[in-house]
């Protein structure tokens, strides 16, 4: 392997607080497609410090962690910046807006859905800003039920 580090990450939109669903699964795509997710889903290794291993897992963290940072918006950087691990980081982000499946959001994004009408826009902006809310409530609130892709194979 390089001695390089990977290039940094540029997701596009920054964590702002109120679309951390979308940029969560984005940075964990973006951070697993460089084989780095073992840094935000397991705990560091047991080794000592002056241990290689360990050396080698830190340095990777630290890029890790900086993936992270770089990709929300200033005020957080602020809010967030002391943990000491990617995984802690994460941790701490998810706790704080990943709520998630929060009965009271997803009836207001439900609330809002219901309530938009396409009012002198075009169908495909309408179109677009009815799907984002869907999207986020699905974010929220995963429909358990598998998709038919099984039976439409057979078909």
């Amino acid at each position: 392997m390089s001695d390089q580090p990977p290039a940094n990450i540029i997701l596009g939109i920054k964590l702002d607080g109120t679309n951390y669903p979308l940029w969560s699964r984005l940075m964990k795509v973006a951070i697993g497609g460089r084989r780095k997710a073992k840094h935000i889903t397991n705990s560091p290794p047991s080794s000592k410090k002056e241990e290689k291993e360990f050396q080698t897992w830190e340095e990777d963290d630290l890029i890790v962690f900086s993936w992270i940072i770089q990709n929300m918006e200033t005020r957080l950087v602020q809010r967030f910046a002391q943990h000491q691990t990617s995984k802690a980081l994460w941790d701490s982000l998810a706790i704080t807006y990943g709520s998630g499946a929060d009965p009271l959001q997803i009836y207001d994004l439900e609330i809002q859905a219901s309530k938009m009408s396409q009012e002198g826009q075009t169908l495909e902006k309408f179109w677009s800003e009815l799907h984002n809310i869907w999207t986020e409530i699905d974010q929220r609130d995963p429909n358990p039920l598998e998709c038919c892709d099984k039976g439409i194979l057979t078909y």
